[in-house]
């Protein structure tokens, strides 16, 4: 609210808005996930056979953290629909006359006893996309715990 209050509203403010709010969570993800990985073996073994920092931060710290980023991406975007339809809807987002669902919902409001399917369409499409999309990082979950679950599992029978 800050950003849009110091900016004025519009698209590309609302846009920086989310990602300005969203940052800091994918900076703490990505630190817990590096700090827990550098310590892990196969980084320590890369590290023995005398690569690069480049290389052993991207090849092999950096793609291995990406799985539990990739999750959150996810979860992320349905959170920034939503914050952009509520910035919208308060009139901080997008202005008309671009299409934005918060605006379509405000709109709706006034026409509330006279054409309910006005906002009502608008509502169920966010809530259909949000509920798509936390669908979708429960599966990314699911193929990640599964992906990290066999790796486990292999390397114990190689032990």
């Amino acid at each position: 609210m800050v950003i849009i209050a110091i900016l004025g509203p519009g698209s590309f403010n609302a846009m920086l808005a989310v990602g300005v709010v969203s940052v800091p969570s994918f900076a703490r993800l990505t630190r817990a996930s590096t700090l827990t990985l550098k310590e892990r073996e196969f980084v320590v073994a890369t590290r023995a056979l005398g690569v690069g920092p480049a290389y052993l931060m991207f090849r092999t710290i950096l793609l291995n953290a990406l799985t539990p980023i990739v999750v959150h991406v996810a979860v992320t975007a349905a959170l920034a629909m939503l914050l952009e339809a509520a910035l919208s809807f308060l009139g901080l987002g997008t202005q008309p006359p671009a299409p934005s669902w918060g605006s379509m919902l405000n709109t709706g409001r006034s026409f509330l006893y006279h054409a309910p399917w006005y906002g009502l369409f608008a509502g169920m499409v966010i809530t259909l996309s949000v509920v798509s999309l936390n669908a979708l990082a429960d599966a990314l979950q699911a193929v990640v715990d599964r992906g990290g679950a066999g790796r486990a599992a292999a390397a114990e029978q190689d032990a």
